[in-house]
């Protein structure tokens, strides 16, 4: 199976559109919007996503050692977004419970980047690095004496 996910309104490629068969099977598409896949033969399902934009699905046939070609046109797909609350612990809390220093990612910071990706928003934070889309790096807050010169 190959393919293009492109802009819905304007015919551009997106790149890093992630191209999901049957829920377990993923491929990101590449720089120019161009996705690869290899599947087996019978029903699937093809899903596509990428944030700003709304969710595509579409059931799909493949026969025998067919070449199948999907087109993907995603359109926009903008939502109001709450505060995004980062923290250690394992459970959901909300901001007015939290009894430690937190940052907060307001909307307006997402609306004003322009990212296609929560980790680039999300670096935005002082301290936190997010690499690899799995690991998050809470740096520790380095407080540097004041010394006195040497002669």
């Amino acid at each position: 199976m190959k393919g293009v996910v492109k802009d819905k309104s304007n015919n551009e490629s997106l790149p890093g559109a992630v191209v999901v068969l049957d829920k377990a099977k993923g491929v990101a598409a590449d720089i120019e919007g161009v996705f690869y896949m290899t599947t087996t033969e019978g029903n699937h399902t093809l899903e596509c996503d990428l944030v700003g934009y709304q969710k595509y699905s579409q059931p799909i046939i493949v026969k025998g050692n067919d070449t199948i070609t999907v087109n993907i046109s995603l359109g926009n797909g903008n939502q109001l977004l709450d505060e995004v609350v980062i923290s250690a612990g394992r459970f959901e809390q909300k901001l007015s419970d939290v009894t430690v220093s937190m940052d907060v990612i307001k909307p307006t910071i997402i609306e004003n980047k322009a990212s296609q990706s929560l980790d680039i928003i999300m670096n935005q934070v002082p301290g936190l690095w997010f690499l690899m889309g799995k690991q998050v790096y809470v740096a520790e807050v380095a407080t540097v004496m004041a010394q006195e010169p040497e002669y």
